[in-house]
């Protein structure tokens, strides 16, 4: 009996060591594999990371432009403000035909900004990079083509933007009174990203205007009406219940790009534009929630 439990205790133990080696095989073969193809660059592939300011974009998402401008500006000319985009390649593995493509509405008169130059930041050269404007129905797109972007290689396509304060204010006459009222509104445009080499990405943006002096202006602007207006109407839409599941459990930070030109005033006949140098633009990142613990009993 002893002889029959030994015989059967070097059976497991047999047994055991050969899974152990088949398992080291295994991963041998694995890692080989592995090894073979990051040489041979199957496992290599470019990775499309989008920025503005310091807010890293992400695809189908709405991200938030606040510019400002004095209003003496937006009275006595068009002003024209640019605003940066930073596209880098975090991958492993070249951006062939990479296409940056703006969609903007018609009535946003896209068209008539064709005539100026363009910059881009980054170490391409002028032929690197080409700019076409297009129409198709009710729609304008701007379309920057990069033949191609090495790994851990970023730029930055400046991308002029008419101002308009968003907003307008005017009155409704009754029989025996006026009521006056304001509306706000905001203005939206897409971005697309694609390459070769890389799935298409579409980004969303929300643009609205605020008359300020400097950008700290805006942002107490900003503060004071945006955000505060924010934070009532998300209380008033709920319960004291509702808000407080909203505090615990989806009070998403939210985010905002502030953007103030420095301009300069450039005058031909009769046409007065307003337009920064380069360099004279600021920008400044916000970020808050809208839900707020002093807001739940209210």
């Amino acid at each position: 009996m002893k002889v029959d439990r030994k015989i059967a205790v070097i059976g497991l133990i047999l047994a055991a060591l050969a899974i152990i080696i088949s398992t080291i095989l295994s991963l041998a073969a694995l890692s080989q594999s592995k090894s073979l193809a990051v040489e041979s660059g199957s496992l290599k592939k470019a990775n499309i990371h989008a920025v503005i300011s310091h807010v890293d974009l992400i695809p189908n998402n709405l991200h938030r432009i606040v510019f400002g401008a004095k209003q003496g500006e937006l009275d006595k000319g068009v002003v024209i403000a640019p605003f940066t985009i930073g596209i880098k390649n975090d991958g492993d593995k070249e951006l062939e035909n990479l296409y940056i493509t703006y969609r903007y509405h018609e009535m946003l008169k896209r068209d008539g900004l064709e005539l100026m130059e363009f910059n881009v930041a980054g170490p391409l050269v002028d032929n690197d990079i080409s700019r076409k404007f297009s129409s198709s129905g009710s729609s304008d797109f701007v379309t920057y083509h990069i033949p191609k972007l090495n790994p851990s290689v970023g730029v930055g396509i400046d991308e002029p933007f008419v101002l308009y304060e968003t907003k307008f204010s005017d009155s409704v006459e009754m029989e025996s009174f006026t009521i006056p009222f304001t509306v706000k509104y905001s203005i939206k445009f897409q971005m697309s990203i694609s390459a070769s080499s890389s799935p298409h990405q579409d980004y969303d943006f929300n643009v609205s205007v605020l008359t300020a002096n400097s950008l700290n202006e805006l942002q107490n602007k900003f503060i004071d009406e945006v955000i505060q207006t924010e934070v009532e109407e998300l209380r008033s839409g709920l319960s004291t219940i509702e808000y407080l599941g909203v505090l615990l459990f989806d009070n998403n930070e939210r985010d905002a790009v502030l953007i103030y030109p420095h301009n300069q005033k450039v005058e031909h006949n009769e046409a007065v534009i307003f337009y920064p140098n380069e360099g004279k633009v600021e920008y400044r990142t916000l970020w808050y929630k809208a839900a707020k613990w002093s807001e739940l009993f209210q």
